[in-house]
């Protein structure tokens, strides 16, 4: 914790995704973990149905989260 390394690892990904002409991602954030991914530009995203059953699946508070690239 506190190296940046995960930071890198978000930001390498993040440019791979868009160098194969993604234009958002989109994550399940597990408990606990929402403020990191937050830092590093995800917002959380509506869900409902199917989706949100998986959601729910990780755990009551797990959110799903997108970014736009």
């Amino acid at each position: 914790a506190g190296t940046g390394f995960g930071r890198r690892l978000v930001d390498s990904a993040l440019d791979a995704a868009r160098q194969v002409g993604l234009q958002r991602v989109e994550l399940i954030a597990v408990p606990g973990a929402e403020a990191y991914w937050r830092r590093l530009g995800f917002r959380a995203l509506p869900v409902d149905g199917a989706l949100a059953e998986q959601v729910r699946g990780y755990g009551r508070e797990a959110v799903y989260m997108g970014r736009v690239l």
